[in-house]
Protein backbone atom coordinates (compact mmCIF):
# COMPACT_ATOMS: atom_id res chain seq x y z
CA UNK A 1 0.00 0.00 0.00
CA UNK A 2 1.19 3.20 -0.79
CA UNK A 3 2.17 5.35 2.21
CA UNK A 4 0.10 8.42 2.71
CA UNK A 5 1.98 9.96 5.22
CA UNK A 6 5.46 10.27 2.57
CA UNK A 7 6.35 13.42 2.64
CA UNK A 8 6.55 14.24 -1.40
CA UNK A 9 10.26 14.80 -2.98
CA UNK A 10 10.50 18.49 -4.40
CA UNK A 11 11.77 18.42 -7.78
CA UNK A 12 13.45 21.31 -9.51
CA UNK A 13 12.56 22.54 -12.74
CA UNK A 14 14.69 22.81 -15.52
CA UNK A 15 15.32 26.54 -17.00
CA UNK A 16 14.96 25.69 -20.45
CA UNK A 17 13.33 29.38 -21.00
CA UNK A 18 16.10 31.04 -21.30
CA UNK A 19 17.94 28.62 -24.14
CA UNK A 20 14.94 29.13 -26.09
CA UNK A 21 14.44 32.88 -26.45
CA UNK A 22 18.62 32.44 -27.46
CA UNK A 23 17.71 30.09 -29.93
CA UNK A 24 14.89 31.93 -31.72
CA UNK A 25 17.45 35.13 -31.78
CA UNK A 26 20.32 32.97 -33.45
CA UNK A 27 18.00 31.46 -36.07
CA UNK A 28 16.18 35.36 -36.54
CA UNK A 29 20.19 36.58 -37.18
CA UNK A 30 21.13 33.71 -39.31
CA UNK A 31 17.96 34.05 -41.65
CA UNK A 32 18.70 37.85 -41.94
CA UNK A 33 22.13 36.84 -43.27
CA UNK A 34 21.47 34.74 -45.51
CA UNK A 35 19.03 36.91 -46.83
CA UNK A 36 21.56 39.66 -47.17
CA UNK A 37 23.95 37.69 -48.37
CA UNK A 38 21.27 36.02 -51.34
CA UNK A 39 20.31 40.01 -52.12
CA UNK A 40 23.96 41.22 -52.46
CA UNK A 41 24.94 37.96 -54.86
CA UNK A 42 21.36 39.26 -56.48
CA UNK A 43 22.57 42.75 -57.01
CA UNK A 44 25.91 41.61 -58.19
CA UNK A 45 24.38 39.55 -60.85
CA UNK A 46 22.11 42.40 -61.71
CA UNK A 47 25.24 45.19 -61.83
CA UNK A 48 26.98 42.18 -64.40
CA UNK A 49 24.37 41.86 -66.45
CA UNK A 50 23.47 45.81 -67.05
CA UNK A 51 25.89 48.05 -65.54
CA UNK A 52 25.15 51.31 -65.96
CA UNK A 53 22.52 51.03 -68.46
CA UNK A 54 20.24 54.14 -68.47
CA UNK A 55 16.86 53.65 -69.93
CA UNK A 56 13.79 56.24 -70.18
CA UNK A 57 10.50 55.68 -71.21
CA UNK A 58 8.53 57.43 -73.81
CA UNK A 59 5.65 59.61 -72.24
CA UNK A 60 3.12 62.29 -72.64
CA UNK A 61 4.19 66.02 -70.61
CA UNK A 62 5.87 68.97 -70.97
CA UNK A 63 9.07 70.08 -72.33
CA UNK A 64 10.42 73.20 -71.26
CA UNK A 65 13.95 74.95 -72.89
CA UNK A 66 15.16 77.43 -70.31
CA UNK A 67 18.67 79.30 -70.61
CA UNK A 68 20.24 79.60 -66.55
CA UNK A 69 22.41 82.25 -65.28
CA UNK A 70 23.92 83.36 -62.00
CA UNK A 71 24.51 86.78 -60.87
CA UNK A 72 23.16 89.20 -57.98
CA UNK A 73 20.11 91.96 -57.19
CA UNK A 74 20.91 95.11 -57.75
CA UNK A 75 18.78 98.33 -56.77
CA UNK A 76 17.49 100.17 -59.51
CA UNK A 77 17.06 103.35 -57.22
CA UNK A 78 19.83 103.76 -55.23
CA UNK A 79 19.66 107.88 -53.43
CA UNK A 80 23.09 108.91 -51.85
CA UNK A 81 23.29 111.25 -48.33
CA UNK A 82 25.37 114.29 -48.55
CA UNK A 83 26.39 115.80 -45.49
CA UNK A 84 24.93 119.78 -46.21
CA UNK A 85 27.27 121.68 -43.60
CA UNK A 86 30.66 121.12 -41.82
CA UNK A 87 30.19 119.46 -37.98
CA UNK A 88 31.11 117.02 -35.63
CA UNK A 89 29.38 113.45 -35.38
CA UNK A 90 28.15 113.32 -32.03
CA UNK A 91 25.78 109.69 -32.35
CA UNK A 92 25.08 107.22 -34.92
CA UNK A 93 21.27 106.96 -35.07
CA UNK A 94 20.85 104.35 -37.51
CA UNK A 95 23.37 101.27 -39.33
CA UNK A 96 23.28 99.41 -42.44
CA UNK A 97 20.23 97.13 -42.82
CA UNK A 98 17.64 99.65 -41.06
CA UNK A 99 14.23 99.88 -42.64
CA UNK A 100 14.31 104.08 -42.53
CA UNK A 101 11.12 106.33 -43.43
CA UNK A 102 11.25 110.06 -45.16
CA UNK A 103 12.14 111.75 -42.19
CA UNK A 104 14.25 109.02 -40.20
CA UNK A 105 17.12 110.85 -38.05
CA UNK A 106 20.65 108.64 -38.78
CA UNK A 107 23.64 110.72 -37.86
CA UNK A 108 23.76 113.60 -35.53
CA UNK A 109 26.08 116.45 -35.96
CA UNK A 110 27.79 119.40 -33.87
CA UNK A 111 28.80 122.59 -34.87
CA UNK A 112 29.05 125.41 -32.51
CA UNK A 113 30.16 127.95 -35.19
CA UNK A 114 26.35 127.62 -36.85
CA UNK A 115 24.69 128.05 -33.73
CA UNK A 116 26.33 130.98 -33.03
CA UNK A 117 25.16 132.67 -36.83
CA UNK A 118 21.64 131.45 -35.89
CA UNK A 119 21.69 133.96 -32.74
CA UNK A 120 23.25 136.33 -34.68
CA UNK A 121 21.20 135.96 -37.37
CA UNK A 122 17.81 136.04 -34.83
CA UNK A 123 19.24 139.56 -33.46
CA UNK A 124 19.77 140.57 -36.62
CA UNK A 125 15.55 140.23 -37.34
CA UNK A 126 14.70 141.50 -34.01
CA UNK A 127 16.83 145.30 -34.62
CA UNK A 128 15.33 145.16 -38.18
CA UNK A 129 11.35 144.22 -36.61
CA UNK A 130 12.29 147.17 -34.29
CA UNK A 131 13.78 149.30 -37.35
CA UNK A 132 10.91 149.44 -38.92
CA UNK A 133 8.43 150.06 -36.07
CA UNK A 134 11.01 152.96 -34.78
CA UNK A 135 10.80 154.30 -38.93
CA UNK A 136 6.65 153.72 -38.90
CA UNK A 137 6.31 156.13 -35.46
CA UNK A 138 8.66 159.02 -36.96
CA UNK A 139 6.46 158.65 -40.24
CA UNK A 140 3.28 158.86 -38.15
CA UNK A 141 4.83 161.97 -36.27
CA UNK A 142 5.42 163.92 -39.56
CA UNK A 143 2.73 162.91 -41.41
CA UNK A 144 0.25 164.19 -38.33
CA UNK A 145 2.52 167.65 -38.28
CA UNK A 146 2.01 168.09 -41.75
CA UNK A 147 -1.90 167.79 -41.91
CA UNK A 148 -2.20 170.04 -38.66
CA UNK A 149 -0.30 172.27 -40.61
CA UNK A 150 -2.97 171.52 -44.19
CA UNK A 151 -6.21 172.34 -41.17
CA UNK A 152 -4.25 175.41 -40.36
CA UNK A 153 -3.97 176.40 -43.48
CA UNK A 154 -7.23 175.53 -44.54
CA UNK A 155 -8.57 177.79 -41.54
CA UNK A 156 -6.73 181.12 -42.42
CA UNK A 157 -7.95 180.35 -45.92
CA UNK A 158 -11.74 180.56 -44.87
CA UNK A 159 -11.07 183.50 -42.44
CA UNK A 160 -9.44 185.57 -45.25
CA UNK A 161 -12.70 184.49 -47.71
CA UNK A 162 -14.85 185.87 -45.01
CA UNK A 163 -12.70 189.02 -44.83
CA UNK A 164 -12.83 190.03 -48.61
CA UNK A 165 -16.69 189.28 -48.15
CA UNK A 166 -16.38 191.75 -45.67
CA UNK A 167 -13.99 194.35 -47.61
CA UNK A 168 -15.97 193.88 -50.66
CA UNK A 169 -18.43 194.98 -49.16
CA UNK A 170 -17.45 198.21 -47.78
CA UNK A 171 -15.80 198.86 -51.19
CA UNK A 172 -18.59 199.06 -52.78
CA UNK A 173 -19.93 201.22 -50.10
CA UNK A 174 -17.03 203.62 -50.61
CA UNK A 175 -16.76 203.28 -47.19
CA UNK A 176 -12.85 201.18 -47.38
CA UNK A 177 -10.17 202.03 -49.57
CA UNK A 178 -9.54 200.06 -52.68
CA UNK A 179 -5.91 199.52 -51.55
CA UNK A 180 -6.80 197.92 -48.77
CA UNK A 181 -9.21 195.21 -50.53
CA UNK A 182 -6.07 194.64 -52.84
CA UNK A 183 -3.85 193.99 -49.37
CA UNK A 184 -6.31 191.43 -47.87
CA UNK A 185 -6.90 189.72 -51.58
CA UNK A 186 -2.95 189.40 -51.85
CA UNK A 187 -3.29 187.92 -47.98
CA UNK A 188 -5.90 185.19 -49.26
CA UNK A 189 -3.67 184.81 -52.30
CA UNK A 190 -1.08 183.84 -50.16
CA UNK A 191 -2.53 181.39 -48.28
CA UNK A 192 -4.02 179.60 -50.62
CA UNK A 193 -0.70 179.15 -51.89
CA UNK A 194 0.46 177.78 -48.66
CA UNK A 195 -2.09 174.88 -49.12
CA UNK A 196 -1.48 174.03 -52.17
CA UNK A 197 2.21 173.50 -51.34
CA UNK A 198 1.55 171.71 -48.08
CA UNK A 199 -0.34 169.43 -49.88
CA UNK A 200 1.93 168.71 -52.52
CA UNK A 201 4.30 168.68 -49.40
CA UNK A 202 1.86 165.90 -48.27
CA UNK A 203 1.96 163.78 -51.02
CA UNK A 204 5.81 163.98 -51.30
CA UNK A 205 5.72 162.71 -47.72
CA UNK A 206 3.61 159.78 -48.36
CA UNK A 207 5.92 158.69 -51.50
CA UNK A 208 9.04 159.11 -49.29
CA UNK A 209 7.59 157.39 -46.28
CA UNK A 210 6.08 153.96 -48.35
CA UNK A 211 9.72 153.66 -50.09
CA UNK A 212 11.69 153.88 -46.58
CA UNK A 213 8.51 151.12 -45.68
CA UNK A 214 9.96 149.35 -48.58
CA UNK A 215 13.09 149.58 -47.86
CA UNK A 216 12.48 148.48 -43.98
CA UNK A 217 10.74 145.69 -44.94
CA UNK A 218 13.11 144.48 -47.24
CA UNK A 219 15.85 144.82 -44.40
CA UNK A 220 13.58 142.97 -42.29
CA UNK A 221 12.96 140.14 -45.07
CA UNK A 222 16.57 139.76 -45.13
CA UNK A 223 17.07 139.26 -41.55
CA UNK A 224 14.46 136.90 -41.80
CA UNK A 225 16.16 134.86 -44.87
CA UNK A 226 19.24 134.62 -42.69
CA UNK A 227 17.73 133.60 -39.85
CA UNK A 228 15.52 131.02 -41.92
CA UNK A 229 19.19 129.61 -43.29
CA UNK A 230 21.05 129.54 -39.91
CA UNK A 231 17.89 127.48 -38.64
CA UNK A 232 18.32 125.73 -42.11
CA UNK A 233 21.63 124.76 -41.65
CA UNK A 234 21.42 123.98 -37.75
CA UNK A 235 18.81 121.28 -39.01
CA UNK A 236 21.01 119.97 -41.63
CA UNK A 237 23.10 119.14 -38.30
CA UNK A 238 20.72 116.03 -38.09
CA UNK A 239 21.02 114.06 -41.34
CA UNK A 240 17.94 112.44 -42.00
CA UNK A 241 16.74 109.82 -44.82
CA UNK A 242 15.20 111.82 -47.96
CA UNK A 243 12.80 108.45 -48.76
CA UNK A 244 11.57 105.36 -47.39
CA UNK A 245 14.06 102.60 -48.50
CA UNK A 246 16.54 100.41 -46.39
CA UNK A 247 20.03 102.34 -45.18
CA UNK A 248 22.46 99.98 -47.17
CA UNK A 249 25.56 101.69 -47.29
CA UNK A 250 27.03 104.19 -44.08
CA UNK A 251 30.60 105.60 -45.47
CA UNK A 252 33.78 103.92 -44.26
CA UNK A 253 34.99 106.58 -41.26
CA UNK A 254 31.64 107.33 -40.21
CA UNK A 255 32.26 107.51 -36.38
CA UNK A 256 31.29 109.39 -33.06
CA UNK A 257 33.83 112.04 -32.90
CA UNK A 258 34.68 112.19 -36.19
CA UNK A 259 34.27 115.12 -38.53
CA UNK A 260 32.21 115.49 -41.66
CA UNK A 261 32.90 118.07 -44.14
CA UNK A 262 30.10 120.18 -46.38
CA UNK A 263 29.47 117.61 -49.81
CA UNK A 264 30.51 114.28 -48.19
CA UNK A 265 28.87 111.27 -49.38
CA UNK A 266 27.61 109.72 -46.23
CA UNK A 267 24.83 106.96 -46.98
CA UNK A 268 23.17 105.09 -49.38
CA UNK A 269 19.16 104.40 -49.38
CA UNK A 270 17.69 101.84 -51.52
CA UNK A 271 14.36 101.41 -52.16
CA UNK A 272 13.92 97.39 -51.88
CA UNK A 273 10.93 97.59 -54.23
CA UNK A 274 13.24 98.09 -57.35
CA UNK A 275 15.93 95.62 -56.74
CA UNK A 276 15.96 93.66 -60.35
CA UNK A 277 18.43 90.41 -61.06
CA UNK A 278 21.64 91.31 -62.86
CA UNK A 279 22.89 88.02 -64.09
CA UNK A 280 25.59 86.30 -66.64
CA UNK A 281 24.24 84.14 -69.15
CA UNK A 282 26.79 81.82 -71.51
CA UNK A 283 27.34 83.74 -74.77
CA UNK A 284 26.44 80.86 -76.69
CA UNK A 285 23.12 80.92 -75.41
CA UNK A 286 22.00 84.27 -75.45
CA UNK A 287 20.62 84.59 -78.80
CA UNK A 288 17.73 82.53 -77.69
CA UNK A 289 16.76 85.23 -75.16
CA UNK A 290 14.25 87.64 -76.04
CA UNK A 291 12.86 90.74 -74.08
CA UNK A 292 9.73 89.69 -72.35
CA UNK A 293 10.58 86.65 -71.70
CA UNK A 294 9.00 84.59 -68.54
CA UNK A 295 11.45 83.67 -65.82
CA UNK A 296 12.34 82.40 -62.26
CA UNK A 297 14.53 84.13 -59.64
CA UNK A 298 15.63 81.95 -57.10
CA UNK A 299 17.30 83.75 -53.85
CA UNK A 300 18.05 81.98 -50.28
CA UNK A 301 15.63 78.77 -51.67
CA UNK A 302 12.91 80.90 -52.17
CA UNK A 303 11.73 81.29 -56.09
CA UNK A 304 10.96 85.25 -57.40
CA UNK A 305 8.84 85.03 -60.64
CA UNK A 306 10.61 87.31 -63.52
CA UNK A 307 11.10 88.57 -66.88
CA UNK A 308 13.71 89.76 -69.14
CA UNK A 309 14.07 93.25 -69.48
CA UNK A 310 16.97 94.03 -71.27
CA UNK A 311 19.95 91.88 -73.03
CA UNK A 312 22.84 93.48 -73.46
CA UNK A 313 24.38 93.84 -76.76
CA UNK A 314 28.18 92.96 -76.02
CA UNK A 315 29.75 89.81 -74.22
CA UNK A 316 32.56 89.79 -71.44
CA UNK A 317 34.68 86.90 -71.05
CA UNK A 318 32.44 84.81 -73.17
CA UNK A 319 29.24 85.62 -70.79
CA UNK A 320 26.43 88.19 -71.67
CA UNK A 321 24.82 90.60 -69.16
CA UNK A 322 20.71 89.91 -68.95
CA UNK A 323 18.28 92.31 -66.38
CA UNK A 324 15.51 90.34 -65.31
CA UNK A 325 13.14 92.54 -63.56
CA UNK A 326 11.30 91.17 -60.67
CA UNK A 327 7.30 90.50 -60.61
CA UNK A 328 4.41 90.46 -58.27
CA UNK A 329 5.19 90.98 -54.14
CA UNK A 330 8.99 90.41 -53.52
CA UNK A 331 9.99 88.97 -49.56
CA UNK A 332 10.97 91.48 -47.03
CA UNK A 333 14.27 89.90 -47.03
CA UNK A 334 15.61 90.78 -49.88
CA UNK A 335 18.87 92.53 -49.67
CA UNK A 336 21.11 94.48 -52.60
CA UNK A 337 23.91 92.08 -54.10
CA UNK A 338 22.34 89.12 -52.71
CA UNK A 339 23.45 86.01 -55.13
CA UNK A 340 20.63 84.76 -57.07
CA UNK A 341 20.27 81.85 -59.81
CA UNK A 342 18.19 82.69 -62.59
CA UNK A 343 16.09 80.22 -65.35
CA UNK A 344 14.73 81.96 -68.64
CA UNK A 345 12.43 80.07 -69.93
CA UNK A 346 12.82 80.69 -74.02
CA UNK A 347 10.34 77.67 -74.96
CA UNK A 348 7.35 75.61 -73.67
CA UNK A 349 5.58 72.32 -75.04
CA UNK A 350 2.80 71.18 -73.73
CA UNK A 351 1.37 68.10 -74.26
CA UNK A 352 3.76 66.64 -76.07
CA UNK A 353 5.65 63.32 -76.81
CA UNK A 354 8.55 63.29 -74.96
CA UNK A 355 11.53 61.75 -73.20
CA UNK A 356 14.46 61.99 -71.02
CA UNK A 357 17.10 63.97 -73.03
CA UNK A 358 19.96 61.25 -74.33
CA UNK A 359 23.36 62.21 -73.71
CA UNK A 360 24.23 62.12 -77.23
CA UNK A 361 21.23 64.31 -78.55
CA UNK A 362 22.40 67.93 -78.77
CA UNK A 363 20.30 69.46 -81.78
CA UNK A 364 16.59 69.62 -82.79
CA UNK A 365 15.50 68.12 -86.17
CA UNK A 366 16.67 64.57 -87.35
CA UNK A 367 18.05 62.19 -85.14
CA UNK A 368 19.05 58.58 -84.44
CA UNK A 369 17.87 57.45 -80.93
CA UNK A 370 18.13 53.56 -79.73
CA UNK A 371 15.10 51.76 -78.71
CA UNK A 372 15.49 48.94 -77.06
CA UNK A 373 13.93 45.22 -77.72
CA UNK A 374 14.77 42.73 -75.71
CA UNK A 375 18.54 42.80 -75.51
CA UNK A 376 18.60 44.24 -78.05
CA UNK A 377 19.00 48.21 -78.91
CA UNK A 378 17.42 49.05 -82.50
CA UNK A 379 18.57 52.34 -84.30
CA UNK A 380 15.61 54.76 -85.41
CA UNK A 381 15.46 58.10 -86.75
CA UNK A 382 13.07 60.81 -84.93
CA UNK A 383 12.51 64.05 -85.24
CA UNK A 384 13.60 66.18 -82.35
CA UNK A 385 11.42 69.28 -81.55
CA UNK A 386 11.99 71.51 -78.60
CA UNK A 387 15.62 70.30 -76.51
CA UNK A 388 14.63 71.12 -72.68
CA UNK A 389 16.59 70.81 -69.48
CA UNK A 390 15.39 67.68 -68.49
CA UNK A 391 12.91 66.20 -71.74
CA UNK A 392 13.39 66.35 -75.33
CA UNK A 393 10.03 66.79 -77.75
CA UNK A 394 9.71 63.91 -79.97
CA UNK A 395 7.37 64.98 -82.65
CA UNK A 396 7.42 61.76 -85.33
CA UNK A 397 9.52 58.17 -84.69
CA UNK A 398 8.30 57.06 -81.10
CA UNK A 399 5.50 55.74 -79.38
CA UNK A 400 4.52 56.22 -75.80
CA UNK A 401 5.68 53.08 -73.27
CA UNK A 402 8.96 52.72 -75.95
CA UNK A 403 12.16 52.86 -74.37
CA UNK A 404 15.62 54.34 -75.39
CA UNK A 405 18.91 54.75 -74.21
CA UNK A 406 19.79 57.38 -72.74
CA UNK A 407 23.79 56.87 -72.82
CA UNK A 408 25.44 55.24 -75.93
CA UNK A 409 29.33 54.69 -76.28
CA UNK A 410 30.96 56.91 -79.46
CA UNK A 411 31.95 53.80 -81.19
CA UNK A 412 28.54 52.72 -80.97
CA UNK A 413 26.84 55.00 -82.46
CA UNK A 414 27.13 54.28 -86.08
CA UNK A 415 25.47 50.79 -85.93
CA UNK A 416 21.86 50.12 -86.91
CA UNK A 417 21.77 47.84 -83.70
CA UNK A 418 23.91 46.29 -80.84
CA UNK A 419 22.98 44.00 -77.87
CA UNK A 420 23.80 44.62 -73.95
CA UNK A 421 26.87 42.86 -74.06
CA UNK A 422 28.35 45.02 -76.71
CA UNK A 423 27.79 48.19 -74.18
CA UNK A 424 29.47 46.39 -71.17
CA UNK A 425 32.45 45.63 -73.33
CA UNK A 426 33.00 48.66 -74.49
Amino acid sequence: MPDHNAVPKLQIPVATSGWRRWRFIIFSLATALVLLTLMSWSWQQLQKQNPDLALATVEQGEVMAAVSGYGSLLPRQNRSLIAEVDGTVTELLLFPGSQVQQGSAIIQLRNPQLERERERAALALLEAQAAKESLQATQQREAIALENEIAIVRSDIALAEQEMQTLKVLLEQQILARLEYLRADTKLSQVRMRLAVALRNQTALAQAQAADIRAADYRLQQAAKMLAIAEYDIAQLTIRADRDGLLTVLTEGIDVGKPLRKGDLVAQITDPRSLYADIRVPANEAARLQQGQAASVTVRGQTITAEVLRIYPTAEQNQVRVELQLLGTQPDHLRPNMDVAALITTERRNHVTRVKTPLYITNAGQQAVFIARGEQFVRREVDIGVIGRDFIEVRTGLNQGEQILLDVPASLLPREQFAQGDIHGQ
